[in-house]
């Protein structure tokens, strides 16, 4: 017997990828007809895990746009914050974006623009518990908080094993080759001659064709802002606070770029003290490090994340979900709250492009209860983030489900159809 919404929502297992048996289903299928019980269709769709796959990472936050190529494909598909990927799946983050990940033992990714990874598929030799997580970084720049078990990053140029809980800065580029840089912690690294390095705080490795080089430390030591700290436009810009310790006396000059070789200067300071405020003027990436007289660089480069705002996460109903709702029975919406937002606007429609809207409103909750008009069919829906000044700031990842009004529903319909 179908119980009513509240309580009777039909939900597909969640995860990143679906391996449903075909012939269980439809054995499960003949009995309940067999029984006489209503015919309901669980569909199989591509946020479920199985059982013999580990989910290598999920995505935390996304400034603009970020995508994954799932294993042996050559498609690239979007991602979206609270998607995963999977190991053997390659994650690029485009120019104008940044994107932050979190594997399971608490790991974290802050992946600056224009990079791109590859996560390694050794840690599925061991027990979840016990895993050590791998990725090839290909190209570009990768913040690390290694978390409970340490983190491994190799290149074309070195290999490292990062201890827990440690900071470090990764660089790949095709021309200068690699570059780790510890932060806190120890991390021991392999450079493509065997060699091997024991790296501590402040300590700094480059590695390119073959040959490695060990870097004294700068001078001057970045306190404030914590690298790839993010802050948001709300309501209206704010200074940040940016601070460092120079104890040698060695900087000469502040530069704030828009860019990490800092062609395109915001600021280029003299300064006197070992802090000074900076209000940014729009949403982006920003780079800030001091120089020395000589204009030589005195410290590392810091980075700073400014980002509108972000986007909710839809929470209720979820992607495949059946709803059972007699008629004129209304349906509750909910996705998560954001601090910076003044208002919402939730849309409904019959297709997932959003051609064929059928509701369209705006509210100040983060939850919403509407559609008791709205006939039994499939449906998508999506929430978008309203600032006061900026407008919408992005819609969230569309989600399809079923309203089932009647107890005995409409022929069913196979959701994995509408995934391309």
């Amino acid at each position: 017997m179908l119980r009513k919404p509240s309580s009777s929502k039909i939900i597909p297992s969640k995860g990143c990828k679906d391996y449903g048996d075909f012939w269980l289903s439809s054995l499960c299928m003949a009995g309940m007809l067999a029984a006489g019980f209503p015919l309901f269709w669980s569909n199989t769709h591509p946020d479920r895990i199985n059982s013999s796959e580990q989910i290598a990472v999920r995505v935390e936050f996304i400034s603009h746009e970020a995508k994954k190529r799932p294993a042996q494909t050559l498609v690239w598909e979007q991602l979206w914050v609270g998607d995963c990927a999977q190991h053997g799946d390659a994650v690029f983050v485009p120019p104008g974006s940044h994107a932050v990940f979190r594997f399971p033992d608490g790991s974290r990714l802050d992946v600056e623009q224009n990079s791109l990874f590859v996560l390694d598929t050794s840690s599925l030799q061991q027990e979840p518990s016990q895993s050590i997580y791998q990725l090839n970084l290909k190209k570009g720049y990768l913040f690390t908080r290694a978390g409970n078990h340490g983190l491994k990053i190799t290149s074309k140029d070195m290999s490292s094993s990062l201890s827990p809980k440690s900071l470090s800065r990764f660089e790949v580029d095709q021309h200068q080759g690699s570059l780790l840089s510890v932060m806190q912690g120890s991390v021991s690294a392999q450079t493509q001659s065997g060699k091997s390095h024991s790296l501590t705080s402040q300590n700094i490795l480059m590695s390119h064709a073959g040959r490695a080089k060990q870097l004294n430390a700068y001078p001057v030591i970045l306190e404030h802002p914590e690298q790839n700290q993010i802050y948001f436009l709300h309501p209206h810009p704010k200074a940040i606070h940016l601070t460092w310790r120079d104890p040698q006396k060695k900087a000469s000059r502040l530069l704030i770029a828009k860019d990490r070789r800092f062609e395109n200067r915001i600021q280029d300071t003299d300064i006197q003290t070992s802090n000074h405020s900076f209000t940014p003027k729009q949403p982006g990436t920003y780079y800030w490090r001091l120089v020395n007289q000589e204009k030589n660089p005195a410290s590392d480069i810091g980075v700073f994340l400014i980002s509108s705002c972000r986007t909710p996460v839809g929470k209720n109903p979820l992607q495949g979900e059946h709803l059972l709702a007699g008629h004129g029975k209304p349906i509750t919406f909910e996705w998560t709250r954001m601090k910076e937002s003044s208002e919402y606007i939730i849309e409904l429609s019959r297709d997932k492009e959003f051609n064929q809207i059928v509701t369209k409103l705006k509210t100040k909750l983060p939850n919403i209860t509407i559609g008791k008009d709205l006939n039994e069919g499939h449906y998508y829906w999506r929430v978008g983030s309203v600032h006061a000044e900026l407008g919408v700031c992005g819609f969230s990842k569309p989600i399809q489900f079923r309203l089932i009004r009647s107890v005995v529903p409409d022929a069913p319909k196979d959701l994995e159809s509408e995934y391309e």
